[in-house]
């Protein structure tokens, strides 16, 4: 019998609606005939899907060469490259050595080169090529979560693994440049089918005539007779026998509602979400149009509405989790080469010169606040009293470096430097360009 769920469907919708504002479409590449590419720039990212939105998972070089075998609105589908890896979750093989095997049909994990597992959720192979159990795979190393136990593993890709690059960063390959590509080590040789042997037609031989037989005379022993090579036959392959086509199960409501009910109890950002959401579809579409029917497709299609909804959840944290990963790598390099710049060059410290609406030279002394540079949210990491020989307002905005003499004011926590030099860092040094104008307001 079928049993109403506890739902708000206005609370679905506002909540489905939201995410789909949030979240823009597939981009749909479509198949096109194979062809080889070179990279034209530096640094090129190759994308897990075809939107700037999915996560990195390489970075190319300018000249690489890469096979592309779909395209659509300005991206290209690739082979992946040698040297990239992926991921495969670790309930989905048995483990011998070096090898995993495959114990359920998957779709792997395309592997974020910034955020690792834990920002990883985009299918690695496109939709209808997932690999079958019993597939190996050569493991790369384990992935361990904090409490050590293994998650999942770092392997070699499959051939059919596939990236996602701007179609604007490509140009088509010449011959000369595929050859040199597919002659290179680490790239698997194009397989050709052997060429088959020349069928021999043997003519009929007449009856002979009845004349005396003829004894041939021995060649000399010096002279080497021709030796004719023998026919060879080719040899027939025999033709694997297809195998026999079955027809999987549509589940029933019943079954559904248990895998429902499972599901929500695992960890979101692992389960197996779309495809219970595939296996939701199918059983909608086996429905007839009876009242008892009905009944079931409006509850299958609640639950369906509510593992599209943690879909797109877990997809919008994973965004967030790679953006997140990015900016304290960014954060982390542009500190490492700050810190390189004060040992270097006797910096106080390294920051944006910013107005400070509180030491503003009214209501308290006037002092220039310098912010931090490369994190999300800029810090106060000191202040510099005006020098009419350095003119601090003209440097607004700007990311600095202070030479001269600090103190620590105790009330405050922050230094306070009287500047001898004031150098004015340009981008190359590696530490950020010009603020806009909504920064130079800061407070």
């Amino acid at each position: 019998m079928f049993r109403r769920f506890p739902i708000v469907p206005s609370l679905v919708s506002f909540v489905v609606a939201s995410l789909y504002a949030v979240v823009p479409a597939h981009a749909q590449v479509r198949p096109v005939e194979p062809y080889h590419a070179v990279v034209t720039v530096d640094g090129a990212p190759m994308r897990s899907g075809d939107m700037a939105d999915y996560y990195k998972v390489a970075e190319l070089k300018r000249g690489q060469v890469v096979r592309v075998d779909a395209e659509g609105n300005g991206w290209a589908r690739v082979s992946y490259p040698p040297g990239v890896t992926a991921f495969v979750d670790a309930r989905e093989v048995q483990v011998e050595g070096e090898t995993a095997r495959l114990t359920r049909r998957s779709a792997l994990k395309a592997r974020s080169m910034v955020a690792g597992w834990g920002a990883s959720w985009q299918r690695l192979m496109p939709e209808g090529s997932e690999l079958e159990p019993g597939s190996t795979l050569k493991i790369v190393q384990p992935v361990r979560n904090r409490e050590n136990a293994t998650v999942g593993y770092e392997i070699e890709p499959p051939a059919g693994a596939r990236g996602y690059i701007a179609s604007n960063n490509l140009r088509t390959a010449t011959a000369e440049e595929v050859r040199a590509h597919q002659a290179s080590p680490g790239v698997p040789a194009v397989q050709t089918p052997p060429p088959q042997a020349p069928t021999v037609r043997v003519q009929p031989t007449p009856p002979a005539a009845e004349t005396p037989a003829v004894v041939p005379t021995p060649a000399p022993a010096d002279e080497a007779s021709p030796s004719t090579p023998p026919v060879v036959a080719p040899v027939p392959v025999e033709q694997p026998a297809p195998l026999p086509e079955t027809e999987r199960a549509v589940g029933t409501f019943d079954a559904l509602e248990a895998a429902f009910e499972s599901l929500r109890q695992q960890d979101p950002d692992a389960a197996e979400l779309s495809e219970l959401a595939a296996e939701i579809r199918r059983g909608m579409e086996a429905l007839d149009d009876s009242p008892l029917s009905q009944g079931v497709r409006r509850g299958l299609e609640q639950r369906l509405a509510i593992v599209e909804l943690w879909i797109r959840l877990r997809e919008t944290r994973a965004r967030l989790a790679e953006k997140r990963a990015e900016t304290e790598t960014h954060s982390s390099r542009v500190a490492e080469r700050i810190a390189a710049l004060e040992r270097t060059r006797g910096y106080e410290f390294v920051g944006r010169v910013v107005p400070s609406s509180l030491y503003d030279g009214r209501r308290l002394p006037l002092m220039y606040r310098i912010v931090s540079v490369g994190g999300v949210s800029p810090r106060t990491i000191g202040y510099v009293l005006p020098d009419d020989r350095f003119d601090l307002g003209a440097k607004v905005g700007r990311v600095v470096g202070v030479v001269g003499e600090s103190r620590m004011d105790e009330a405050l926590g922050l230094r306070i430097v009287v500047p001898h030099r004031i150098d004015v860092l340009r981008p190359e040094d590696g530490v950020g360009a010009d603020a806009p104008e909504s920064m130079m307001r800061m407070d």
